[in-house]
C-alpha cells in the first residue's frame, strides 16, 4: 500500500496539467485509487480524463470508450451495478461507432457489460455478451492473447453463477493457462485461479485441488502487495467456508 501511495503522489503531480497525453496517467492514478478503495476519488480522476478526451477528441472518439469502460469498472467495484451497466453500454456504443461491430477492442466494453449483468443476476444476457467478446478476441488476436483471458474468466464466472460449474471449467482453465504465460500479472492470474478453484469445488472435483488454486490465488495477491483487497477478502472468506478435506 505504501508503494502504491508513493506512485499515486508522483502521478498526481504529473497530471496537474490538463493535456490529453496525460489521460493515461490519470487512468493509472484511478486504478491505484480503486485498489486502495478510494472509489469516489477514482471516479473524479476518471471523469477528469474523460472530460479532457471529449474536449480534445470529441465525445464519439473510440478513446472515450476506454474511460467510460473504466468508469463502469469502478462503479462495479462500488456495487453500483446499474451505473456500471449504463457506462459499459455507453462505452460499447461509442466503440462500435468508431471501430465497427467486428473489432477486438470491443471486448473491453463487452466484458464490463457482462460483469454488471452477472451482478444483476441476468445470466443469459451476460453469457451472450461474454461469448461475443471471446469470439472477437480469439479471431482477431489469437488463442493465446492476454486480453482473451479477461473474457474467458468472465464467461467462466457467469457459468458458475448460473449453476453450470462443470461448463465453467474449460474457459477458466484456458484463462489460467494464458495468464501463466509470459510476464505474469499476479492479481489477474489470482482472479482466474480463484474462480477456477470455485468451479472445481462446485462441480464435484478434487477439493484439495480447488483449495490449492484458491491458496495460490491468495499467495499471488499477497506477493503483489495485498491488492486488490476486495479479492483478497473474498478468497480468504471462501477458504474459511470450504475447509480442507480430512486426512484419512
Amino acid at each position: 500500500a505504501e508503494y502504491a501511495r508513493k506512485g499515486f503522489s508522483q502521478c498526481e503531480v504529473a497530471s496537474r496539467v490538463a493535456d490529453p497525453d496525460l489521460t493515461s496517467t490519470l487512468n493509472n492514478i484511478s486504478l491505484v485509487q480503486s485498489d486502495l478503495e478510494h472509489f469516489e476519488e477514482s471516479l473524479a480522476t476518471l471523469r477528469r480524463s474523460l472530460g479532457i478526451k471529449e474536449r480534445t477528441l470529441g465525445s464519439e472518439h473510440p478513446a472515450v470508450a476506454i474511460d467510460l469502460g473504466n468508469l463502469g469498472a469502478t462503479y462495479e467495484e462500488m456495487g453500483r451495478y446499474d451505473e456500471a451497466l449504463a457506462a459499459g453500454q455507453q462505452a460499447l456504443a461509442v466503440a462500435e461507432k468508431g471501430l465497427g461491430t467486428d473489432h477486438p477492442d470491443l471486448g473491453y466494453a463487452l466484458t464490463n457489460i457482462g460483469n454488471a449483468l452477472v451482478h444483476k443476476g441476468r445470466f443469459a444476457e451476460a453469457r451472450s455478451v461474454y461469448e461475443r467478446a471471446v469470439d472477437l478476441r480469439r479471431r482477431h488476436l489469437g488463442a493465446d492473447h492476454p486480453q482473451l483471458a479477461f473474457s474467458l474468466t468472465g464467461l467462466g464466472r457467469v457459468l458458475l453463477a448460473a449453476g453450470d460449474a462443470a461448463g465453467a471449467l474449460a474457459p477458466l482453465r484456458r484463462a489460467v493457462a494464458i495468464r501463466e504465460q509470459g510476464e505474469v500479472d499476479k492479481p489477474l492470474l489470482a482472479e482466474s485461479r480463484f474462480t477456477l478453484g470455485r468451479a472445481v469445488w462446485d462441480s464435484g472435483g478434487s477439493r484439495a485441488a480447488a483449495r490449492e488454486l484458491a491458496e495460490q490465488a491468495r499467495a499471488g495477491i499477497l506477493e503483489a502487495g495485498g491488492r486488490p483487497t476486495r479479492l483478497l477478502r473474498e478468497i480468504e472468506a471462501w477458504l474459511g467456508e470450504h475447509p480442507a478435506p480430512a486426512r484419512p
